[in-house]
């Protein structure tokens, strides 16, 4: 997913929210509204089959398929909340991803709250159920090399309200070197340009002189992120994939780029 993600992975953290509840209320319901509950227990399963995981039959062996895979230090822990499943949120991306789902999952519970009585909490869930089959699509671009997935990203971001050249960056730095780096040092990264995204309203503003800062020449508004990855990351510059010890130079590249802006800002 190059673009889009976090909206996808929010999506999905929904509807494994909307799931539990049609399962909840389906328990609730059996004793006075047979109906009721097993049509909740349909919804409940047509929403883990259509959007959580399905099936793959491959040579008589049955293998989950999911439609999202977050990075390695994620994945396991989104595909557990996914599946209704209680974690341990260690990390703090882990916290992040739990609280998203708890979120949806208290909000849908305040709807039901509200409804009064069985016929109008049926109704409710029932409603969210078919906007989540009806009102969203998703659309699949594959990009066969880091570089036009960094090239795909601008262009789909270059409409509207721009995204900064600091988020443009954070991207491809992100998806450059976390493959190639360990837990905690992927956490350092984006810990990192969480610290660069807070220093203002306007973080560019700090990027374009650390950029003037190191190379004595005034900002030029027509200039592009890309530049922005040739002045400041030398290891983005050969397009060729990241081995180790060039994640972990990319690495220090941010965390010098950050000690940067933040004299800047200091000034």
């Amino acid at each position: 997913m190059i673009d889009g993600q976090q909206r996808f992975a929010t999506f999905l953290l929904f509807v494994a929210a909307l799931r539990q509840h049609c399962l909840l209320a389906a328990t609730a319901f059996e004793a006075d509204d047979l109906e009721r509950a097993s049509a909740l227990s349909t919804m409940a399963e047509t929403l883990l089959f259509r959007f959580v995981m399905s099936k793959d039959l491959n040579f008589m062996q049955t293998t989950d398929v999911y439609p999202l895979t977050l990075n390695e230090t994620d994945d396991t822990v989104f595909k557990a909340l996914l599946r209704g499943e209680a974690i341990e949120a260690t990390a703090q991306s882990h916290k992040l991803l739990q609280a998203a789902y708890n979120t949806c999952f208290s909000m849908l519970q305040e709807r039901r709250d509200a409804t009064g009585s069985t016929e109008r909490e049926f109704n409710a869930l029932n409603q969210f159920y078919a906007s989540a089959l009806e009102d969203w699509e998703v659309v699949h671009i594959e990009a066969n090399a880091p570089e036009h997935a960094s090239l795909i990203f601008r262009v789909l971001n270059n409409r509207g309200l721009p995204v900064s050249d600091c988020d443009l960056l954070r991207a491809t730095t992100m998806e450059r070197a976390e493959q190639r780096l360990e837990t905690a040092e992927r956490d350092e990264l984006a810990a990192a340009w969480k610290e660069i995204a807070s220093l203002s309203e306007d973080p560019d503003a700090y990027l374009k002189l650390a950029y003037q800062a190191r190379t004595g020449k005034r900002f030029n508004a027509a200039r592009t992120s890309t530049e922005f990855e040739a002045m400041h990351f030398e290891e983005l510059t050969s397009g060729e994939l990241l081995g180790a010890e060039a994640a972990r130079s990319l690495l220090q590249s941010v965390q010098s780029l950050k000690a940067d802006m933040l004299m800047m800002k200091a000034l």
